[in-house]
């Protein structure tokens, strides 16, 4: 079964985010997150306290520790909400829009536009220690398994850009690829990395260079003369 579903995106924000059903109770799980990011980008992860999410949302103390156990866990769902703006803008993966063979081209673009727009994906991808420190106390299980399901999603889209091309494991280590360049796209977007190209002239061609490859496949090698 596919995983590029919007089944299947939808189901992962609710898992995280629970449903967005306009109650009471999802309202108050907004407030918490949304203050919980804005102090946790203001003051830093160490220096942010539950008392303070709790105060800048409006809730009660005990409220917070009722949808989120602790503060790494406020955390990742933290980061979870910002992903919900990637989610969106990858839509045209779904209904579509783009041909399989140019959505891993569209979904690394995608990604390297959406940098700016996520905060502490961003601090996160760019090795902040706080952050890092703070997810390094949640069970290790659950970073395999989205890893594992991030794999299968990229190794997904490997084999609708090249159909047929790599074997299986071939295909994930080529995801694992992909993962890593997306934790050092920050640094890769940086002016220090693309030196005097221009930002909207650089992401889309340095997604073209990680989905295509830097030669055309079509090339094939020379055979020397005997």
């Amino acid at each position: 079964m596919s995983h590029w579903t919007r089944e299947n995106l939808d189901r992962l924000t609710r898992e995280y985010l629970g449903d967005d059903d306009g109650s009471a109770q999802s309202k108050k799980r907004a407030r918490i997150l949304g203050a919980a990011t804005r102090l946790f980008m203001e003051r830093g992860y160490k220096k942010t306290s539950i008392d303070e999410v709790a105060r800048a949302a409006k809730v009660a103390k005990g409220t917070v520790y009722l949808y989120y156990p602790s503060k790494a866990d406020l955390l990742v769902h933290a980061i979870a909400l910002e992903k919900t703006v990637l989610s969106a803008r990858l839509q045209p993966l779904l209904d579509g829009t783009v041909p399989p063979t140019d959505r891993l081209r569209v979904y690394l673009e995608t990604i390297f536009a959406s940098v700016a727009d996520l905060p502490l994906v961003t601090r996160l991808m760019g090795q902040d220690g706080e952050l890092l420190d703070a997810l390094s106390e949640l069970d290790p299980k659950t970073f395999e398994q989205q890893r594992a399901l991030g794999r299968a999603w990229v190794a997904e889209l490997i084999e609708l850009a090249a159909p047929g091309r790599f074997t299986a494991a071939e295909r994930d280590a080529r995801a694992e690829i992909v993962i890593a360049v997306q934790f050092f796209s920050v640094q890769l977007l940086s002016p220090q990395a693309r030196g005097t190209m221009a930002l909207d002239q650089y992401r889309p061609l340095l997604a073209e260079v990680l989905a295509t490859g830097l030669a055309p496949t079509s090339i094939t090698p020379t055979k020397k003369k005997r």
